[in-house]
């Protein structure tokens, strides 16, 4: 029942209207009948069916109303699953193209690292993710640019710039810093990182501990991002 007097507001002005006209026409009718009888019935024959017609036009713009709002509605939710749609062919396109460094990015990158120039660094790469070893190339030649050389990895070192091959690599990039030792070696890890994130990599920063690993940076090309 609610739903069913949930109307515009011009449509219940119009019926406030029609209300007053009625009332009108009644106590004219009332006004006849005392007069003429019969003069009375066939007004109010026509009365009557003059309220039907103009109810069963109240009735239809009502409809026709709710109607195009339905309509609208429907447009509405076909456009944000269009939406969406567009933006999931995006992400699919993102995830397809091979992450790399452009050439104004590995510029960004080596002018960050530059000021920690002879920093140790190494790498770990996994394996199987097709982009992770040519990204981890143009990474090392950023940062040999920059200045900074890079060590062997601990343990299996393979291709080549060498580098190690994680046993439980993380998503996307990550950037290792010294937790014990040298300060610098930290606050180059954080802004190597920084530079990665600005560049739209998906990276993030962690500490290691390994021993007599103190005053190295270890990168980490891990899987590639959902």
């Amino acid at each position: 029942m609610d739903k069913f007097f949930d109307v515009p507001s011009d449509y219940a002005k119009k019926g406030q209207h029609f209300g007053v006209a009625f009332l009108l026409i009644g106590a004219v009718t009332a006004v006849a009948a005392a007069i003429e009888p019969l003069t009375a019935t066939a007004f109010f024959s026509a009365l009557t069916t003059f309220i039907g017609t103009i109810l069963t036009m109240w009735a239809t713009a009502v409809q026709e109303r709710r109607a195009n709002a339905d309509l609208a509605s429907a447009s509405s939710r076909a456009a944000q699953a269009e939406a969406k749609a567009a933006e999931s062919q995006l992400q699919l396109a993102n995830y397809r193209k091979p992450r790399a460094l452009s050439e104004q990015t590995a510029l960004e990158i080596s002018k960050a690292a530059m000021i920690y120039r002879g920093q140790i660094f190494s790498g770990l790469v996994a394996d199987g993710v097709p982009d992770a070893r040519p990204l981890w190339g143009q990474l090392v030649t950023t940062l040999q640019a920059a200045g900074w050389k890079l060590a062997q990895p601990r343990g299996l070192s393979v291709g080549s710039p060498p580098a190690g091959v994680p046993i439980a690599p993380g998503v996307g990039i990550t950037v290792f810093a010294p937790i014990y030792g040298d300060a610098r070696a930290k606050s180059a890890a954080v802004d190597v990182c920084n530079a990665l994130v600005a560049a739209g990599l998906v990276t993030k920063l962690e500490a290691h501990a390994e021993n007599g690993r103190n005053l190295i940076v270890s990168i980490e090309i891990g899987s590639r991002p959902l």
